[in-house]
C-alpha cells in the first residue's frame, strides 16, 4: 500500500513580489467566453425577459342600497380610500374585459362610460361620449365579455388612480342593484418604444 506524501515548501524571498505588481488590473471584457458580445446579450436579456408593455386587471364593484343612485358619474380609485391612492402611469389602453349588472329592470340597453380616459380608447359614437361597451339587460341580467377581443387602440400614456364610471340606458333608467366590471390597464414599460 503506496502512501500519498505532500511536501510543502515555503516561497523563497527571490520569487516574492512587492504588493504593487499583485494588483490586478481590472479589464471589462467585451465579448463572453462563447464569443457572444456583450451588447448582443444585454439585448437579447431585454428582449426575452424584460417586458415592453405590462398589464394589470381592476375589479370594480358595487352593490347599491335600494336609495342609492347610479345616475351620476361615480369615480373608483385603486385603493380602499375614496381619494387618490394606487397610481399606474404610462397607462395606453383601458380595455373592459367582462361586466356582470343585475337590475329590477327586465330589459334595456346600457351602455358603460369611462369617462376620464381619452375618446381614442371608446366605441366611436356621433356624440363622442366615452362608451367603452355596450350590453343588453334580459330579465334583469346583463354580462358582457368585454372589448378585449377589438384590437388595442393605443392612446398616449396618461397618469391615472380611479376608472370615472357611468351608466347611459335606451330606455327609462334601471334600478342598478349590483354591477362588478374587470378592467385591463395596458402600460408602457420601455419608454424607447414611444420615440
Amino acid at each position: 500500500m503506496s502512501d500519498n506524501i505532500f511536501v510543502y515548501n515555503e516561497s523563497s524571498s527571490e520569487y516574492e513580489t512587492s504588493s504593487e505588481e499583485e494588483q490586478e488590473k481590472i479589464i471589462e471584457n467585451s465579448e463572453f467566453m462563447n464569443n457572444t458580445s456583450v451588447e448582443e446579450y444585454l439585448k437579447n436579456r431585454n428582449t426575452i425577459f424584460t417586458k415592453d408593455i405590462e398589464t394589470v386587471d381592476i375589479l370594480i364593484e358595487k352593490k347599491l342600497d335600494p336609495s342609492d343612485t347610479f345616475t351620476s358619474s361615480n369615480k373608483f380609485y385603486f385603493s380602499n380610500s375614496t381619494s387618490s391612492g394606487k397610481t399606474y402611469k404610462n397607462v395606453i389602453d383601458v380595455s373592459l374585459l367582462k361586466g356582470f349588472i343585475k337590475s329590477g329592470t327586465n330589459s334595456n340597453i346600457i351602455k358603460i362610460h369611462v369617462n376620464n380616459i381619452p375618446h381614442r380608447a371608446c366605441i366611436q359614437n356621433p356624440n363622442e361620449l366615452n362608451i367603452i361597451d355596450v350590453i343588453a339587460l334580459n330579465n334583469g341580467v346583463a354580462s358582457t365579455a368585454g372589448t378585449t377581443m377589438v384590437d388595442s387602440n393605443y392612446f398616449f400614456p396618461i397618469e391615472i388612480d380611479h376608472l370615472d364610471i357611468n351608466f347611459s340606458y335606451v330606455d327609462t333608467e334601471p334600478n342598478i342593484d349590483f354591477f362588478t366590471i374587470v378592467f385591463r390597464l395596458t402600460m408602457v414599460k420601455n419608454l424607447n418604444l414611444l420615440k
